[in-house]
């Protein structure tokens, strides 16, 4: 940024085409004030862009390929979720498909955004076909069963590589971990039991 005789502001930037091999300097000129604001709207710019990068680069749930064409079970295309909504915490597991990460989502209420703990399965790249199968039938009879006492299937992201199953997250695992935990010499549980008839289910 440099001031003519006259008053007016000159902006200025450089721009650099690897793939011509050539520099090239643009220089506008603007009233008194303008060119310091777009220089700082520009820094500005620059560093939003650099933290998004960044972001990006740790994010495992960023989609590495072209939109998938195949056929989904049509009881998922209910459960799709933007996996944007998704942010990483970190792995707490890794099972059959893949990792299994501690994450949160956001979800928009009338409110305002609220942030839930989540879980989300990864499918582990180079999965063969019959892996893929196996992941899909197993997401979609989750997105068939509804019940209180069974952990909940909330959304898939599976349009993109990796896929994604995002589960409810149950702090305390599996109710087998939790009870061979209990069985440990040394280990003071207390597990509150709900009523039989809470256990019946409707």
């Amino acid at each position: 940024m440099t001031q003519t005789d006259d008053g007016e502001e000159l902006f200025c930037f450089i721009s650099e085409d690897e793939r011509l091999d050539r520099t090239s300097c643009h220089i506008f000129q603007m009233p008194p004030g303008k060119a310091r604001e777009t220089c700082l709207i520009i820094g500005a710019a620059f560093q939003i862009a650099g933290a998004e990068t960044e972001a990006e680069e740790d994010n495992p749930f960023k989609p590495i390929s072209e939109r998938d064409t195949l056929q989904f079970p049509g009881c998922l295309s209910e459960k799709m979720i933007n996996r944007a909504l998704l942010k990483a915490v970190k792995v707490v597991g890794s099972g059959q498909f893949g990792k299994v990460y501690l994450a949160t989502m956001k979800h928009s209420l009338a409110e305002g955004a609220q942030v839930d703990n989540c879980a989300v399965k990864l499918l582990r790249g180079g999965a063969n076909t019959s892996t893929k199968a196996e992941f899909l039938r197993e997401a979609a009879i989750m997105a068939e069963i509804a019940h209180p006492n069974l952990c909940s299937l909330l959304g898939v992201s599976i349009q993109h590589r990796p896929w994604l199953v995002v589960l409810e997250f149950i702090q305390y695992g599996d109710l087998r971990e939790i009870f061979h935990v209990c069985t440990q010499p040394g280990c003071l549980c207390w597990i509150p039991m709900p009523p039989p008839s809470a256990c019946l289910g409707p």
